[in-house]
């Protein structure tokens, strides 16, 4: 999903310019269920990355 929030992705930019996504992976740790939050840009670099419980994608 794009980055829609115009001054988080200003400051995402001065990092690296071009397109930024708010990425939302689920996974586990050992048998908890968690959720990576990051952005990510087109070349892969990634930013503000958290783990959060639960599933994000259900």
């Amino acid at each position: 999903m794009r980055v829609s929030n115009k001054a988080l992705l200003e400051k995402l930019r001065e990092a690296e310019p071009g397109v930024w996504n708010k990425v939302y992976k689920d996974g586990w740790v050992g048998s908890d269920k968690v959720s990576l939050h990051y952005f990510e840009s087109a070349s892969g670099k990634v930013f503000n990355f958290k783990v959060k419980p639960g599933w994000s994608n259900q």
